[in-house]
């Protein structure tokens, strides 16, 4: 056998099977270390989560987080109610009802979603739901506004504007 035919098949067998070296974990176990204390914040932070999709246990009712806002409109008067949604979850605002004095009425127009001004339209930005609201007779009522899940039960959020029209 000549010799270059010996280095080469040494060669092929050094290639085929590499040579095991000791390597030490000690720089990659810092890093490790991190990785699984960030992994443990990310589901900590998660399972504490009490937004709008949090976990529930089986039968349990998510509890609604309400909002209360007041406000007085001359008769004739009109304005627009904002509250921001993302619809990209399946949560929307809708309109439920008015409650209030005898004759008491303010007309309510849904405007619709509309994406915030100066944002990018990406998926799972968030927007805005609008209404117009129109003082048609005077006296004190409630409006009425959940967030929900169309298919859902239970609306994650309520929001509420008492109007007094004088």
């Amino acid at each position: 056998m000549t010799a270059s035919l010996a280095r080469r098949r040494r060669a092929s067998k050094r290639d085929a099977m590499p040579a095991l070296r000791p390597i030490s974990l000690a720089p990659a176990h810092g890093l490790l270390a991190r990785a699984r204390l960030m992994a443990a914040a990310v589901v900590a932070a998660l399972a504490a989560s009490t937004g709008p999709g949090a976990t529930q246990a089986a039968g349990e009712t998510p509890p609604v987080h309400a909002t209360t806002a007041a406000l007085r409109l001359a008769l004739g008067a009109e304005t627009t109610v904002v509250l921001e949604e993302n619809i990209s979850t399946g949560y929307v605002w809708r309109y439920v009802d008015q409650q209030g004095d005898v004759g008491v009425r303010i007309d309510v127009v849904d405007l619709g979603h509309r994406r915030r001004a100066g944002t990018s339209a990406n998926v799972g930005a968030a927007g805005l739901h609008r209404w117009h609201l129109r003082a048609a007779a005077p006296g004190r009522c409630e409006l009425r506004f959940v967030y929900e899940r169309p298919w859902e039960r239970q609306p994650v959020r309520m929001h509420k504007l008492v109007v007094d029209v004088r």
